[in-house]
This record gives C-alpha cells, structure tokens and sequence, in this order.
C-alpha cells in the first residue's frame, strides 16, 4: 500500500522469512556456521533454538540457499506427526521410492540408511532439518536417534539440524529423552538484537527494499529497540505499521509518535517503557514515596493497577508454597529447590544476597525486605520486563521464579553472560542457560540503587536543585565535558548531554530525567555499586 508512496522496490517489513533480506548479525552470523558444520559434515546433531520471531527460520532458509551441490535435504515443517509419519515424510523429501505406510517403521529406517549410505558412497551427502522442533513428542526423538544410528559408520553419519524455541531445551532435559539429547555435538541459542543490530537492521531492509532516503531516522533505535525486546519480527510489525501511518498521513518518514502508535497498533500493547513507568508510578502513587533521610523508596506492598495498565502487579505475591525440601538443584534445571527456598522465606534469601553486594547486612526477619533498604540508604524498584532490559541496565537484582508445580521462588541475579545467568540460591551460586531461567521466570524483579538526594520524582525540563546538581556532575564524568560549561539549570547543553545519554542507552530522548534515566546514569557512574559484570560474581 505505501510502497509506491516511498518509491520502494518490495515491502521491507514483510514478516515471511525472505532470504534477500537477511541480515547477518552477529548472533545470525554464529547461528549460520553452528548450521553449516552440520552440512560440512563436522557436527552430526545441531541445536538451533530462539524466541519466536528472532529469525531462526530465516537464517535456515538462507544456509539452504546456499547448500553446496553435493548435499540433500529434508526439510521437516510440521513435526507433530507419529515416527511412521515422520519417516514417511522424510523418504518422500530423500525420493526414496517404495516407502508406504504399510512398512514398518524398521523397514523404513533401513530404506533411509541405505539411501544415505549410497549417496557418501558418491561423496554426497544428507541433512534432515526439523523445524518447530519444540513439537515433538520423545517418541519421534527416539525414532531420530535410531534413524541417525541406522545410517551411522565409521566415517559420517545423517546429519540432523532440530530448530525451535525455548521450550525444546526442556523438551531434552526430559528422562526420555536422555539418550538423544546426548547426541547433540553443538547449540546454539539466538537471542534479541542489541541496540545497534536494530539500527542496523532497519537500515538494511530499507536499503535492500530500495529507499532513497532515511524513513526511520537512527534516532529511533533506542524507542524500537525497547518496544520490540529486538526481536525481529517485532520490529518488522512495528516498522511496517509505522510506514503505513506515515503514508495515510502524507509524511515522508516515521515520527517518535508515529513509532509509539504503530507498537501499540502492531502489538496491541503499550511500548515497554510506557508499561515500565506506568507500573512503577502505580507502586509510587500507592505506597507514596517513602522518605528515609535524604532518599526516597518505591513502597514494598502491592498497588491496584492504574486504569488502562497492565493487571500484573509490580510486587510478587507470594502463594502458599510446598515447603517439603528437595535435594539440590540441576544447573539447567531451577524447578526445584534447595531446602527453605520453596516459599517466602526465598524472598528474605534473594534480598539478602543483593544486599551483601552492597556490602550490606541481611534484612531482620521482623522488616520488609524493602523497608531494610530504605533504612539502609537506596531505593528499592519493582518492575517487570524482559532479560535483555536487565542486562542494558547492568544492575543485580531479585527475580521472582515459578517452577512446574506453581511452586514460586525468589533468587538474586548477579550476572549476565551472553547466553547464561549466574544466580545465587540461598548460599550458592548456580549457573543456568538463558532461555532455561526465561522458561520459570515471571519477569517480574527488584532493583537496588542510590539515588541522588532530594529526588521527588522525574526531574523536569527547567529544573534545579541537589538532582540536577547530580545529573550534572555524572553526565560531565561520563561524556568528558567539564562540568562548570553545564548549566545548573537542566537546560540548554546539560539538556542535550542528558538528550545523547538517553539516545545512547536506548532510552526516550525526552531530555527530562524519569526513574528510569536516572537509573541507568546511576548504574553508569557509581563506583561502588555492584553490576551484572563478571568482576562482581566472586564465590
């Protein structure tokens, strides 16, 4: 509809996997050669897994593009079939002749052996992709395994490429499905773009769809990015409505405000920050701001959500828990506890072990965990939102768990690798997978950090006082200005240093300092405060 308007050659944002617009990130780029050493012959079984629409289905399209002459492949769409069914389906895609529902399914996997015995006889070679491999039933992995083992001699094998979300993990981790999930060589785990990828990537789909000039501007990556958690086939949603309202409109590129209504169009959401704040004004209007000397805390009881927000309350609410104790916890496994971490006694534990990162003492057992850090000086802040929010914010904090028997938990995240998450469960530190933490956590988690004194909320365009004095002195350290050319008014070039600082960490360029900027300019700059960084995670 606005292709003709901006004079382009194809729809950028199509969400149909389409391998002219691929782009290679650097994720998508280590997800193409985990899936090519399967078709070089270098890995026998490769576990491809993402979130919807992170684009693992385009990067197999891509890699089968370009499979060399030499190999075969059987692409599997719709794995929620019976082994004889699969297996049919894969002789049909090998041309195997004389394959029938009316064999066994011991007949068809040596009709399968025998076809890729004799295809490596002629130095070729076979590769078997299942795609939404979270679908399958363990009885199918076994007829794989048996299948792989089948056509197995001492030099190669049939390679198999499974591709799926999250949920495939847990799928293997099943007793069942043991003795497959032991034949798998290599993983890989494709996460959401970062703030620079998005950039990139808008940039790339316009390009290849033929725009003459910028219809998204760069600057706003940051807002798309935090809307989309970068996934891309959020972003195409959104970038696609976007474009059409600029068209109805008559303009020639996307606005700020155009971007907002088109995720909330697209998505049928409000965009993460808007949702972020809102929830955290509902906790403040609730519990009022909580004065403990110079500094403020977010009440630690629930509020009733503002109308048009999100039901799901800033807070845990904690259930009646199993208190039956079980023995040790399965690093890729958190669904069951140590002894005194399944219940409330979890959240004393979690906030226990943040504090200690400030070097603080634990919370008593007669205070709130949240009033005890009032008491000692922060501020404590509920939110809910998803990982990579976290990771952008660089803070440890509490994540509120629920295990496969409703049973809810509370453990301190104390850092981030790229794909794992060190937590600390009671005296422990356990390390567990990214998208096995993703699969049991709420999103729901606390922060803890140092405000600047005096602060009674957002600090506004025009204002003064001991906050802006603050932003002042952290924005000056922070880009290398020298503080005494920033005014002590936010205005003028303090507003535009806070406006590139908002830009930079993919914030609302409002130039008005909300909680969250200013969290993040705290995370930036306190020297003493703990981080999600490796040099925090000692023993």
């Amino acid at each position: 509809m606005y292709k003709d308007h901006f004079q382009l050659r194809g729809m950028p944002f199509s969400i149909a996997p389409d391998p002219g617009y691929f782009y290679l990130s650097n994720q998508h780029r280590d997800a193409w050669v985990h899936l090519g050493h399967a078709v070089n012959g270098d890995a026998g079984v490769v576990l491809l897994t993402g979130e919807v629409g992170a684009g693992k289905t385009t990067v197999c399209r891509r890699l089968m593009d370009e499979l060399p002459a030499h190999v075969q492949v059987a692409l599997i769409f719709n794995p929620r079939m019976s082994p004889l069914d699969l297996l049919i389906g894969v002789c049909r895609q090998f041309g195997i002749q004389n394959a029938s529902d009316a064999l066994a399914p011991e007949a068809l996997e040596a009709l399968i052996a025998a076809h890729v015995a004799e295809r490596r006889r002629d130095q070729k070679a076979c590769v078997l992709i299942i795609d939404e491999a979270q679908g399958l039933q363990p009885e199918v992995l076994e007829t794989l395994r048996r299948l792989r083992a089948a056509a197995w001699d001492e030099r190669e094998s049939l390679r198999l490429v499974l591709i799926g979300q999250p949920e495939l993990n847990e799928l293997l981790a099943q007793p069942t499905c043991a003795a497959f999930n032991q034949c798998i060589t290599l993983r890989y785990h494709l996460g959401p773009l970062g703030l620079d990828d998005v950039a990139a990537y808008v940039a790339h789909r316009l390009q290849v769809a033929g725009a003459r000039e910028q219809l998204i501007p760069r600057r706003l990556a940051g807002p798309l990015h935090r809307m989309s958690g970068g996934i891309p086939r959020v972003i195409n949603l959104i970038c696609d409505r976007a474009l059409l309202g600029a068209f109805v409109l008559g303009r020639r590129r996307v606005s700020h405000r155009l971007l907002v209504e088109a995720c909330g169009e697209a998505t049928g959401r409000e965009p993460a920050a808007s949702q972020w704040w809102r929830r955290a004004g509902a906790v403040i209007g609730a519990g009022g701001l909580l004065a403990a000397g110079a500094v403020l805390a977010v009440a630690a009881r629930p509020a009733p959500p503002m109308t048009g927000a999100p039901a799901a309350p800033l807070l845990p609410v904690m259930a009646a828990a199993d208190d039956a104790s079980v023995a040790g916890l399965d690093p890729q496994n958190p669904s069951e506890w140590p002894e005194g971490m399944a219940g409330p006694a979890s959240e004393r534990l979690a906030f226990a072990a943040l504090l200690k990162r400030w070097d603080l003492p634990a919370p008593g057992p007669s205070v709130a965990p949240c009033r005890a850090v009032v008491e000692r000086g922060l501020m404590c802040v509920q939110g809910r939102d998803e990982i990579e929010a976290l990771r952008r914010l660089d803070m440890p904090a509490v994540l509120q768990l629920v295990d496969r028997q409703g049973r809810q938990t509370h453990v301190a995240l104390v850092q981030l690798r790229r794909h794992q998450a060190v937590l600390q469960v009671g005296r422990s530190l356990r390390t567990v997978s990214i998208p096995v933490l993703e699969s049991q956590w709420t999103r729901h988690y606390t922060v803890v950090w140092r405000p600047p004194a005096d602060l009674k909320g957002t600090v506004a365009d025009g204002a003064e006082g001991a906050p802006v004095a603050w932003m002042r002195e952290r924005l000056a350290r922070l880009q290398g200005d020298r503080i005494e050319t920033l005014p002590l008014k936010l205005e003028g070039r303090l507003r535009s240093a806070l406006q590139d600082f908002q830009q930079e960490e993919g914030l609302p360029v409002s130039g008005a300092a909300d909680l969250r900027t200013l969290m993040h300019l705290a995370s930036r700059t306190e020297p003493l405060a703990p981080s999600l960084d490796s040099r925090q995670c000692g023993a």
